[in-house]
């Protein structure tokens, strides 16, 4: 077996899975993913600009040739495939019966077998994980973190009426809230703790040619709320207050302010 190879394949899967921590991982039965030989697309091609080029789909249509006969193989074995990719990784998964992982593992060109897990998101163990309530307690208390310090969110955009981000003991500081230049509006996205909310979706969404901006414009909510719900979870992630509920949770530094950056509408 190339343990070169399966030693890149195996790095790939686990920058893959970095986010996820144990506990909170289940392996799914009979769900397996098979590392194959080759390097993935973007282990020769690094950047987006050269995963574009026609080397990088030369390369990408080879890598798809040489799963089409593996996929032949595990049809005629009669083992499902529920997908591929080349990308990040060079990978085929399948649903099999854990007895035959070893006869998977034969497969010409399958340099490895892994079993598939199922992960689940769970803010309110993030911050025990990192050793918060240490770090909190050095500071005087969760009530301390993060107190004076300003956080930017460039991101797609906060909603700053989520509970996450309502405290009354915060006063806004000198010279905020900011909002974007030439719309004021965009101050009605603030409060306390959120002290900026400034969009650069305009620029993203107009046009090429100002006396005809419908020829390549793309119709946007151009204010600074958040239409997608990324920015503020990585918003709470920062920076939430405690919040009470079914689940309890609360960001890293739960004092600090927030800046609101859209940049994706």
């Amino acid at each position: 077996m190339p343990s070169r190879k399966l030693s890149l394949a195996t790095a790939a899967v686990s920058i893959l899975l970095a986010a996820a921590t144990p506990g909170l991982a289940q392996f799914v039965p009979n769900r397996y993913t098979l590392l194959l030989e080759d390097p993935p697309v973007s282990f020769r091609f690094g950047s987006r600009e050269e995963m574009g080029t026609q080397a990088a789909q030369a390369y990408r249509q080879q890598i798809e040739t040489r799963q089409s006969a593996i996929l032949r193989t595990l049809a005629s074995r009669s083992i499902t495939v529920t997908g591929s990719v080349t990308e990040v990784l060079n990978a085929i998964f399948v649903n099999a019966s854990a007895d035959r992982v070893a006869e998977l593992e034969a497969i010409p060109e399958v340099i490895g077998v892994r079993p598939m897990r199922r992960f689940k998101l769970a803010l309110n163990k993030a911050t025990q994980l990192m050793n918060a309530p240490a770090a909190w307690s050095a500071l005087g208390g969760a009530a301390n973190a993060g107190a004076g310090i300003k956080i930017a969110i460039i991101d797609s955009g906060i909603d700053q009426t989520h509970p996450a981000f309502q405290d009354s003991s915060l006063t806004a500081p000198k010279g905020f809230p900011i909002c974007t230049t030439g719309h004021p509006e965009d101050c009605a996205f603030t409060n306390s703790k959120v002290i900026v909310a400034r969009s650069y979706v305009r620029q993203l969404g107009a046009g090429s040619d100002p006396a005809n901006p419908a020829a390549d414009s793309i119709p946007d909510d151009y204010s600074p709320r958040d239409r997608d719900g990324h920015g503020t979870a990585v918003a709470s992630c920062a920076a939430a207050n405690t919040v009470t509920g079914s689940v309890t949770f609360s960001g890293m530094a739960p004092k600090a302010y927030l800046g609101n950056y859209k940049v994706s509408g």
